[in-house]
């Protein structure tokens, strides 16, 4: 598999809902995640989209 953006990677273990989500994905999908987070143009906008993954309830 592709290697994860370090943003990306730190993100996700401060929010283990989304971690959850992105390891249950299936391989062309998180590749998906991974080309969407290269894109993020902010720390802030990277945050948002991680809390996305979570759900509504990463969200509160």
């Amino acid at each position: 598999m592709d290697e994860m953006p370090l943003g990306l990677e730190a993100a996700l273990a401060r929010n283990e809902k989304a971690r959850a989500y992105f390891d249950a994905l299936p391989v062309q999908e998180q590749r998906q995640m991974m080309a969407r987070a290269r894109s993020c143009q902010s720390r802030r906008e990277l945050r948002a989209f991680v809390q996305g993954l979570a759900g509504p309830a990463g969200r509160a």
